[in-house]
């Protein structure tokens, strides 16, 4: 598949921009398996292209963790002007939820007027909701933020590449960027409206392909048969599904996928002990987080 693409070289003429749905280590080992030099910058993303575009080092761009930081930061100073929020933040994981949601917000439309039009249709459906509101005041505050400090998300970063791509000057971005970009993701997988604006805006710079599939994992394949259980305790679910893996004997085949809370962990495990399943792996993932050792450390 690698094969053909022109990536090798000091000067790459096609970038891979694996998004969404990829491993890029995983598409690394295939670059690699098939016997292929490429300097880094072959391999991309779709925040590193728009990075080089807007000129910025890859560290000004901030992670799920710092963004989380920015938000306990700002909701430290708007407590008062935001009380609902104020009020859910003793929640668990109540700022990895909170920035995810405006992540998701700040990605879900391409323009400002685009995103006024979604949220006055939403407020014509349920009304104007205490939290959407001081969601979106916190959404202001956290740009103003970044745009102060200089700091960019994914979602700031993909509107500055695109005023960048539409203001002109693209010999100059010519220079920077590839002949081609082939982007890595699934065909089944919804993109965002503001990174699709972005690509399309970048097509106009270079030519962009979509890639087939990497493996199987894409191809289409039997549709899978469900079936749906209720039961009163999470006890008894871990029970039936513990007793089902020793009656099919299945175990080597099949797969639990599981929240990843503590109670549920708990369960599953006396359940599996109960019905005879041996643990391949006894450690518990819990043990870093109350190791009285590594906290002190």
């Amino acid at each position: 598949m690698f094969s053909s693409l022109e990536i090798s070289g000091l000067k790459p003429r096609t970038w891979i921009c694996v998004g969404a749905g990829y491993s890029r280590e995983d598409v690394k080992e295939e670059i690699f398996r098939q016997g292929i030099g490429f300097v880094a910058d072959a391999l991309t993303t779709p925040q590193g292209i728009a990075a080089k575009i807007v000129g910025i080092p890859q560290n000004r761009i901030l992670d799920k963790f710092s963004r989380q930081e920015v938000l306990r930061m700002l909701l430290v100073r708007l407590g008062g002007r935001l009380p609902t929020l104020r009020e859910m933040r003793r929640q668990g994981r109540f700022f990895r939820k909170l920035d995810r949601a405006l992540q998701a917000g700040r990605l879900f439309a391409a323009h400002d007027a685009e995103l006024r039009v979604l949220l006055s249709r939403a407020e014509e459906v349920t009304g104007v909701l205490p939290l959407r509101s001081e969601c979106s005041a916190l959404e202001i505050g956290y740009q103003a933020w970044l745009e102060a400090s200089e700091w960019y998300d994914p979602p700031r970063l993909f509107r500055s590449a695109i005023e960048k791509l539409e203001s002109g000057g693209l010999e100059n971005l010519r220079e920077i960027l590839p002949k081609c970009v082939m982007v890595l993701r699934p065909a089944s997988l919804a993109v965002p409206a503001l990174e699709s604006a972005f690509f399309q805006s970048l097509g106009r710079v270079c030519r962009l392909e979509t890639s087939p599939p990497i493996s199987a994992q894409d191809s289409p394949g039997p549709v899978a048969r469900l079936s749906w259980m209720r039961y009163h305790t999470l006890d008894d679910a871990a029970d039936a599904i513990a007793l089902e893996l020793r009656r099919e004997g299945t175990l080597d085949t099949s797969a639990v996928l599981i929240p990843d809370l503590p109670e549920v962990r708990r369960s599953f495990r006396r359940a599996a002990t109960q019905a005879g399943l041996a643990l391949a792996d006894p450690r518990d993932p819990t043990w870093p987080k109350r190791a009285e050792g590594i906290k002190l450390a």
